[in-house]
């Protein structure tokens, strides 16, 4: 009879988790949802950049038809063909559901009804895994109550807006490989082990941004097995296993066997695949290596030391992979373009410019950031480990935030799991001592907030990002929608043009021309030539970076921007600036251009 009634206990134990974590999917999906859907209203996504025109310009190239394993992209000349260093497993979905949507409608129609429905259908997916790791990070008995849910929706809106329709960048599928990999550790079984391998092997196949959150929850998994968590030996085998064997899979299935002879610092390299596949054989190796009976000391010196064989060997092999993804970028393009975008720089400039949302998102961030430490240590004692791989995630994005504000989204994807469970802690907790959590948040909010503010004003830059200078106003020249839809009817030929007007020309489908730059980093060569030709004073600087040009296409400005910026004397910006002649510049009347202005290059006779 007692075994029966402990069976029952069990059973219905088991019942009630999964209907806590089905009432807060259930919540959590609906509310991510609806903060979509408002955001749609105007058809214009809020993150909208320009990474989701040119992914729209690579997924129709292969739609017209481009090979898969093909990433150049058609219409931009450096003189160099631009290599889209972009995965085709972001472009796949849209690919074959407008495939499908094609039998309906337009080839046209069909993409864009492809980039309206993958990314909602996607913040399902995120809502699922998320909603799984809060309900997991739950105190035991607790439930997580609407209000509870709402808040944590609303502190991850900097993710959940990434899902929105028409946001076809690739950081939405890197959040739900974000979600699927702390979702798969919070299973704490072989089979979630296994889960977040596959969603490590595939957040490395979509971009590198998130390769130091995957390093901090590599290394939080590996310090529990070190540590002999209970249960940590088949995660831990489980997801060195699978990620040693499915990344380099991966690669193949996507970048074909050419990958074999890339050594580019890019999600596609071999050294890359190398690096994880050593270290994730290494990891397999040392839970069978060391035993139960192996103490701690065994173990860390066992894994440290492979590990960092396999580190030694890769980086000696390839020293360039120590320089990033960004060594292709010469030091012009760097200090007058990418110095300048505004992504690359710390969040703390965004509080320097006085960005009072980002400032409360980050004064929230590291309250929840020192809650959840603790929080996190109690779950461990207790038999949840895996809320402390959580946290080192949840940190490591946090502080990679300080780093750049390209990471904003990810502190806001896994910071906000632990939203929930805190709330119930406080709840569960004594008047005296809610108001004692009350009056430290009050006053960390205080103290944060002053130290936030004022480091942000001491930090040393050599540009203040969000403050435009001349060049700016070069690289970002703009004409009217208008003037762009008439990029197709240009003559033929190789255009020397700004990033903004290469990437409008892409985006119009202006087959017959090729333009010298769009403003991402492996089209540093033609950012280059465009800045000698047009911002430096060296003649013959610029015949040599214009020599494989037939045409220049220029935005003129409208009175008013005009008088915000003071081109370098002399040089050949401050005259088309002007709408004055230049030696070697033949003008070519545009039919109905309003600010478009198109010359042919006299190469015998530019000065």
């Amino acid at each position: 009879m007692n075994a029966d009634v402990i069976e029952k206990s069990a059973s219905e134990a088991i019942v009630s988790k999964r209907a806590v974590i089905w009432k807060t999917f259930a919540v959590v999906a609906t509310l991510m949802l609806l903060s979509i859907a408002f955001d749609a209203i105007d058809g214009v996504p809020y993150l909208q950049d320009v990474d989701d025109l040119l992914r729209a310009v690579q997924i129709r190239q292969w739609f017209d038809g481009k090979g898969f394993y093909d990433l150049a992209i058609n219409g931009v000349a450096m003189p160099e063909t631009y290599i889209s260093p972009w995965s085709r497993i972001v472009d796949l979905p849209y690919f074959l559901i407008a495939l499908v949507m094609e039998r309906l409608m337009l080839p046209a129609d069909a993409l864009k009804a492809a980039y309206t429905i993958w990314p909602p259908v996607m913040a399902v997916g995120f809502a699922g895994s998320s909603s799984y790791v809060m309900a997991r990070l739950l105190p035991d008995g607790a439930r997580a109550r609407f209000f509870a849910l709402l808040a944590a929706v609303l502190l991850m809106t900097y993710a959940v807006l990434e899902f929105a329709p028409l946001r076809i960048d690739h950081h939405n599928m890197q959040l739900l490989a974000l979600s699927a990999m702390l979702a798969g550790v919070s299973v704490w079984s072989f089979g979630g082990g296994a889960l977040a391998g596959v969603a490590v092997a595939v957040s490395l196949r979509i971009g590198l941004e998130t390769l130091p959150l995957i390093a901090a929850f590599w290394a939080a998994l590996g310090l529990l097995w070190i540590a002999r968590a209970p249960g940590s030996v088949p995660v831990f085998r489980a997801y060195s296993l699978i990620v040693a064997l499915s990344s380099p899979l991966l690669t193949l299935a996507l970048a074909g066997p050419s990958v074999l002879l890339n050594v580019e610092s890019d999600i596609f390299s071999l050294p890359y695949n190398v690096a994880v596949f050593g270290f994730g054989i290494v990891s397999f190796a040392m839970t069978y290596l060391c035993r139960e009976n192996r103490g701690p000391f065994i173990r860390l010196t066992g894994l440290t030391v492979s590990g960092l064989l396999v580190l030694s060997g890769v980086i000696y092999l390839w020293p360039s992979l120590l320089a990033g993804p960004y060594s292709m970028i010469d030091p012009l393009s760097r200090e007058m373009w990418l110095e300048h975008v505004t992504q690359e720089h710390s969040i703390l400039y965004a509080v320097r410019n006085g960005d009072m949302t980002i400032l409360m998102m980050i004064v929230e961030q590291t309250c929840i950031v020192i809650f959840s430490a603790l929080y996190s240590i109690r779950l461990a004692r207790s038999g949840r480990p895996f809320a402390l791989v959580v946290f080192a995630v949840g940190l490591c994005s946090f502080l990679a935030d300080f780093y750049a504000l390209r990471f904003i989204r990810f502190p806001a994807a896994t910071l906000a799991l632990f939203v929930p469970a805190l709330i119930a802690e406080f709840s569960a907790g004594s008047v005296s001592r809610q108001k004692l959590y009350m009056g430290v948040f009050a006053a960390g909010f205080a103290v944060f907030s002053a130290a936030y503010v004022s480091v942000s004003h001491l930090m040393p830059t050599n540009v203040e990002p969000d403050q435009y200078a001349p060049v700016d106003f070069l690289i970002y020249d703009k004409c009217p929608v208008s003037d762009y839809r008439l990029l197709p009817g240009l003559p033929p030929g190789r255009y020397m043009t700004s990033s903004r007007i290469g990437l409008a020309a892409l985006e119009e489908d202006a087959r017959s021309i090729q333009v010298s730059n769009i403003s991402y980093h492996r089209a540093a060569p033609g950012i280059r030539k465009m800045l000698e030709a047009f911002y430096g004073s060296d003649a013959e600087a610029r015949k040599k970076a214009l020599a494989p040009f037939d045409y220049i296409a220029f935005c003129a400005y409208v009175e008013e921007t005009r008088k915000l910026f003071t081109p370098p004397p002399g040089t050949l910006f401050e005259a088309m600036a002007d709408g004055k002649p230049w030696p070697g510049l033949e003008p070519i009347p545009v039919k109905g251009a309003t600010r478009l202005h198109v010359y042919r290059l006299d190469h015998a006779s530019l000065r």
